[in-house]
């Protein structure tokens, strides 16, 4: 599988839910992979691992902590995987630039990097001890990582607002709105 096949995947089956916050229902991606042969399905996980992987950065971490009022080590994760399941242009835009989360909503997905796991076990495969070597890969999706260092400290309000100036916006927008209400 190509990085451009597994994006279409994801573009094609993930549907946005009628909530505000950007949530994303991806069981029709688990219902794809099961009519794909068990190679497939484990190449999918490799991509999904791989993009994981580049996303897993301490600037990252810092805009998803900011839009979410805190993001522990499981949420961090979730968060990655919520983002991956929006497909290649949300995931891009915002591996490049930490702050152009603001313009997509945060979510998280509790189920998004299990549905390769669970497609092999409904076909009667496991993919659960799969070596992804992914140094053998390179995910073409982010040509250019954002090189801005994240904050030393993410509970430091003044350098959050500065490294991160639109999530800021719309974090104190969505304080405010919970207090008018």
């Amino acid at each position: 599988m190509t990085e451009i096949e597994f994006w279409r995947i994801i573009d094609d089956n993930a549907r946005p839910q009628s909530s505000n916050r950007g949530e994303i229902d991806t069981r029709a991606i688990e219902e794809h992979l099961v009519t794909l042969p068990i190679e497939e399905i484990c190449s999918f996980q490799r991509w999904v691992e791989k993009a994981h992987e580049v996303a897993h950065t301490d600037r990252l971490w810092g805009a998803a902590y900011l839009m979410n009022g805190g993001c522990s080590d499981d949420g961090f994760y979730d968060f990655v995987g919520w983002l991956i399941s929006r497909g290649s242009h949300v995931y891009s835009s915002v591996a490049k630039s930490a702050d152009d989360l603001a313009d997509f909503g945060y979510g998280e997905d509790l189920d998004f990097l299990r549905h390769a796991y669970d497609a092999a076990k409904r076909i009667g495969h496991s993919i659960d001890d799969t070596d992804f070597k992914l140094d053998e890969i390179t995910l073409e999706a982010v040509d250019q990582l954002e090189d801005a260092e994240a904050p030393d400290d993410f509970d430091d309000d003044d350098a959050m607002e500065q490294a991160y100036p639109k999530c800021w916006a719309a974090y104190q927008a969505a304080i405010q709105e919970v207090t008018d209400d």
